[in-house]
């Protein structure tokens, strides 16, 4: 057989082919068999991108090929280390007294299990693979702990200017002052009863208004003009005058007159 006007193995081929100039570079049929060989197995493994009319069953294959987990519960997540100092809610001391510590620290930073379950559900769905989702995942918590530890640095800086505040005002009976205003907030606390009282005395704490200048200076009021005793010293007979009729404590405020 002639070389077919220079075509070769190609003169062969349909007439629509033999011209075609992506089959100049295989030599023989031979090579192209083996290109045609190697393409079908680079294309059962190729990743479809699925599209607008493309199943879920498809949708699924393609996150899965990147590298999604099969289920939600697949996502393991690291979590990222805390400074010395801090807590998860989850990871607190179970020692008592080291409890207690941590608790007061305010260094304790709210993890939600459920809430975890229902990122990893949203993630899957997605088509996160595991190295996506641990990113975002450090991402988050990094900017949750950043948060607390600026709440903190407020909070401290508050307090100073606080203290400031007093020691200016007070001098050295800034101390005994401030214990005095506290013991009210205790007292007119317990007056309220066990768990509005509690409820009242956390809202104080957490806030910070149980070193806010001006609500130190109006209970130091309260624990000097009205009746001292009462919460100072626990005097019976002092006692009695500020109780209502059902034997509930009661702030007598100047207004009030003899009721």
């Amino acid at each position: 057989m002639g070389d077919e006007g220079g075509l070769g193995w190609r003169a062969q081929l349909v007439p629509d082919l033999q011209g075609n100039e992506s089959l100049t570079k295989f030599g023989n049929v031979s090579d192209l068999g083996k290109a045609y060989v190697d393409l079908e197995g680079k294309a059962s493994t190729a990743i479809q991108v699925p599209g607008e009319k493309s199943t879920d069953e498809e949708r699924a294959t393609f996150y899965n090929k990147l590298g999604r987990p099969e289920k939600p519960e697949g996502y393991e997540f690291s979590r990222p280390a805390l400074p010395n100092g801090w807590f998860w809610s989850d990871g607190m001391p179970t020692e008592p007294e080291a409890l207690k510590k941590a608790q007061e620290s305010g260094r304790v930073i709210p993890y939600d299990q459920e809430s975890e379950q229902e990122f990893k559900g949203l993630l899957h769905s997605q088509g996160f693979t595991k190295a996506q989702a641990q990113s975002i995942y450090d991402h988050y918590h990094g900017k949750m702990l950043k948060s607390w530890q600026e709440v903190e640095s407020f909070s401290k800086k508050n307090s100073e200017e606080n203290d400031l505040q007093l020691s200016k005002l007070w001098g050295t009976k800034k101390q005994g002052n401030v214990e005095l205003a506290h013991r009210a907030f205790d007292w007119a606390c317990k007056g309220l009863g066990k768990e509005e009282g509690e409820k009242a005395a956390f809202f104080l704490r957490e806030s910070g208004l149980d070193g806010n200048p001006i609500l130190i200076r109006l209970f130091h009021l309260f624990g000097t003009k009205l009746s001292e005793d009462s919460f100072v010293s626990g005097s019976q007979s002092a006692d009695r005058t500020l109780r209502d009729e059902l034997g509930r404590p009661r702030l007598k405020f100047p207004s009030m007159g003899d009721k």
